[in-house]
């Protein structure tokens, strides 16, 4: 799956068997279940995210995740359809920034906390 360009938008998206790609996104709510996430040249967006592997950001900044909140009636066997299984780890929260190798937290992206997070649809 490939989203490019896109502002202001809210996409909801149910569990995808390989990758996400996101390029030149602005002002965006994502909300994926994947295998993975690359997203580039993103800017203040957030990202409710089930992932099988680390998310990857490369010049990006003001990126919030928070862990995949959709839900609808199949849910549970389109996650399975998938490849997701429940053992699967989610990493969500252990992003790539690729313009950011330093052992610190990078400035590029954060958690969203959990006040500020919007509510399971």
């Amino acid at each position: 799956l490939r989203m490019t360009d896109l502002k202001t938008c809210k996409i909801y998206v149910g569990p995808v068997s390989g990758p996400v790609y996101i390029e030149r996104c602005e002002g965006c709510t994502f909300f994926f279940a994947c295998r993975q996430l690359r997203a580039h040249e993103m800017k203040e967006c957030n990202v409710y995210l089930r992932v099988a592997s680390k998310p990857i950001i490369e010049h990006c900044s003001g990126i919030g995740f928070a862990p995949y909140i959709v839900e609808y009636e199949n849910l549970a066997r389109d996650l399975v359809t998938a490849g997701f299984t429940e053992k699967q780890p989610n990493c969500w929260d252990q992003v790539c920034d690729f313009n950011w190798l330093r052992e610190q937290q990078s400035p590029n992206w954060f958690i969203i906390a959990d006040d500020k997070r919007e509510k399971a649809r």
